[in-house]
């Protein structure tokens, strides 16, 4: 029978509201640094405050005037990761590369746009007015920006759409229908449309008075979570062809599961019942046991179910190896990303990765008997992480777990 390949990370992109590319955006995690502001947005003729993670000092990449701010952050960020990956326009092996790149909604600045002409005049605007707000037009201005004619896919799977698109990425290389695959999600969805209607969910930390300090993931006064901005991208590749073209891995894919974890649009299982059957499935397809975990790259988004959801899971899946892994999540510093979440996840993991370096839960002050393991609070901390895990969950229960490893020696020899 014919050996898997093994699948590993050879470039990573980002643009948040930490910084716009991956270094700026894991140094100020690193320091604990919170970038979640106020934003000030009229509603129905009302001003109205919410806490945002704003991108700051961002310009679209050339020839991306007109489009949709989420489809130029996905750009940039592909831009990004292929660089680090070695790779550039006209590159044969890049051009026969897959592209899995989503956003979780319609492209949400040109659909309020949209919706606001509609209203005014009664017309859809131009013949093209549609197209353009489609959740797979970032997926295609990327593929055909790069001229990448391997297969195409979106994932619209709410905040979990990051990471099912590098799980589909690793499936297509698994099932022999792509060597790499550039993968990862956007997001820009600070628009009175969206931001009212997370209100109405109950889903957003309230107090724009004080915004840098609302969303408090593990935190016995978690409310919720404050949206951010932003895309993260990943390449994914075979470690044979990585070796072929002489580029060093960042990580290994080591495993990964999907499933549902919800009980409707909203309500999560309170002992994570099947999440925990999902983290033991993550972890024995990798071949990873409990105690060989080092780090959680939790999805922690500061809401009451969620937080205390996740922590069930993770102690009823690792046993006493739980309070032993180290745990943190970024959404106290820069927000919650919606659909580029997890992409953004499996980037700082990997830079975990690489540094052993956990960095810290911003505002993570008083704890709480739910939340009980170690949520590394407010600095980042050095152990050295041989295997991490990323959780990912969407609203009405979408979940994604991805298991990462330092890259092996097969994957480093000839180097």
């Amino acid at each position: 029978m014919k050996s898997r390949p093994e699948v590993v990370i050879t470039g990573l992109g980002a643009v948040t509201p930490a910084g716009l590319n991956v270094e700026q955006t894991w140094n100020c995690l690193l320091r604990g640094r919170q970038r979640v502001s106020r934003l000030e947005i009229s509603i129905r003729g009302q001003r109205r405050g919410y806490a945002a993670g704003q991108v700051s000092d961002f310009v679209g990449p050339n020839g991306t005037r007109g489009m949709d701010r989420c489809v130029q952050f996905g750009l940039h960020c592909a831009g990004e990761a292929l660089g680090q990956a070695g790779l550039s326009e006209g590159d044969e092996y890049l051009r026969k590369a897959a592209c899995i790149f989503s956003l979780s909604k319609p492209a949400p600045g040109l659909f309020a746009e949209l919706y606001e002409f509609h209203k005014r005049s009664g017309s859809l605007g131009g013949n093209d007015a549609v197209g353009t707000t489609w959740p797979n037009t970032c997926c295609v201005e990327i593929a055909n920006h790069y001229g990448l004619i391997g297969p195409r896919l979106c994932l619209p799977t709410a905040c979990a759409t990051g990471v099912h698109a590098v799980i589909r990425a690793v499936g297509l290389i698994l099932d022999g229908q792509a060597e790499c695959v550039l993968a990862g999600a956007a997001e820009a969805s600070l628009t009175g449309l969206y931001l009212a209607a997370f209100e109405r969910m109950g889903v957003l930390a309230q107090g724009p008075e004080h915004p840098e300090s609302v969303c408090r993931p593990f935190d016995r006064r978690r409310k919720g979570f404050a949206i951010a901005e932003g895309a993260a991208a990943v390449v994914v590749e075979t470690a044979q062809a990585a070796r072929r073209r002489g580029i060093k891995p960042l990580a290994r894919v080591s495993g990964y599961w999907q499933g549902m974890h919800a009980l409707d649009l909203l309500k999560l299982e309170p002992d994570g019942k099947s999440l925990a059957r999902g983290l033991k499935e993550a972890l024995r397809r990798s071949d990873v046991a409990p105690e060989l975990l080092d780090y959680i790259c939790a999805h922690g988004t500061g809401t009451l179910a969620n937080d205390a959801s996740e922590t069930a899971a993770i102690k009823a899946a690792l046993g006493p190896a739980a309070r032993t892994v180290s745990i943190s999540s970024h959404k106290g510093a820069i927000g919650h990303l919606l659909a580029a979440a997890g992409a953004l996840q499996v980037v700082l993991t990997v830079k975990s990765i690489a540094h052993d370096l956990v960095p810290p839960t911003v505002n993570l002050e008083e704890a709480d008997p739910a939340c009980d393991l170690d949520y590394t609070p407010k600095r980042a901390r050095g152990r050295p992480i041989r295997h991490a895990l990323c959780i990912t969950g969407g609203f009405g229960g979408q979940c994604g777990l991805v298991v990462l490893s330092k890259p092996s020696t097969n994957c480093l020899s000839e180097m």
